[in-house]
């Protein structure tokens, strides 16, 4: 699952990148997957569902908590905030990969209780080469040990004003 997909990115690359693997987008604003439709229907990609709704409303949809093995998302907020955004969605033994700009050691530290509230473990962070992305990236890489309980996440807008 991609949360907050915007145009696609990384999404739609692993999806090309790995045709059999099935793909779920969701982004917030209808315009944004609309395009995403038309992106699916142009490329011919199978496979891919698009959802358009807040991710914390989706997030407590049955048919899409804690069922993908990985969970990725881009730069959409600090990483409190992703942990709360993508975890939910994020089976037991799957992985919620986060990509973030610059020195993040200090958020990283404020993130780990909420990594744990949530039901993650934080595993490692991974460089991105700049030849492959421009800036100084990383990608961090979370574990889901157990499930994230039912309240997470908070409705919309209490995760970004009172991040965990």
């Amino acid at each position: 699952a991609d949360i907050g997909t915007g145009a696609g990115f990384p999404g739609v690359p692993l999806k090309i990148l790995f045709p059999d693997m099935a793909l779920t987008l969701i982004d917030s604003v209808a315009k944004k997957t609309a395009f995403l439709q038309h992106l699916r229907d142009v490329l011919k990609l199978r496979g891919v569902s698009i959802y358009t709704d807040r991710a914390e409303h989706l997030a407590h949809a049955p048919v899409l908590r804690e069922r993908f093995d990985a969970v990725v998302s881009r730069a959409v907020g600090s990483l409190r905030l992703l942990a709360e955004l993508t975890l939910p969605f994020c089976r037991i033994g799957g992985h919620t990969i986060l990509l973030k700009k610059g020195d993040i050691s200090h958020e990283l530290e404020g993130a780990q209780a909420a990594f744990a509230t949530l039901g993650g473990r934080f595993l490692e962070t991974r460089s991105i080469s700049s030849d492959v992305l421009d800036g100084e990236r990383v990608l961090v890489v979370v574990e889901k040990v157990e499930s994230t309980p039912k309240r997470y996440p908070r409705r919309v807008g209490i995760p970004a004003k009172r991040p965990l």
